[in-house]
């Protein structure tokens, strides 16, 4: 979240944001995702979990996220994933 912050402050943006939802000892998805939120609305904003089946990937704007990818994934699945997500988001 520290980075995030930092780097709005130096006028430098992300595009997007992939969070993983767990982090043992530290900030989690969910909890990051709704601090950036509170700095920027528009921005996307994806989780990653291994937790196939939990309220996160099954909902995940409401959780403040644009999506969520299972857990593991492949460099072809991520392209794809974040392509159609974005071109959607670009569309709407």
């Amino acid at each position: 979240m520290s980075t995030f912050i930092k780097e709005t402050e130096a006028q430098r943006y992300f595009n997007l944001v992939i969070l993983d939802l767990i982090a043992p000892g530290k900030l989690g998805g969910k909890e990051t995702a709704r601090e950036i939120r509170k700095l920027d609305d528009k921005i996307p904003i994806f989780v990653a979990s291994g937790y196939a089946n939990g309220p996160v990937l099954a909902n995940p704007n409401e959780y403040g996220l644009t999506a969520g990818i299972r857990k593991p994934f492949r460099k072809a699945e991520l392209e794809a994933f974040l392509s159609r997500h974005l071109k959607n988001m670009s569309a709407g």
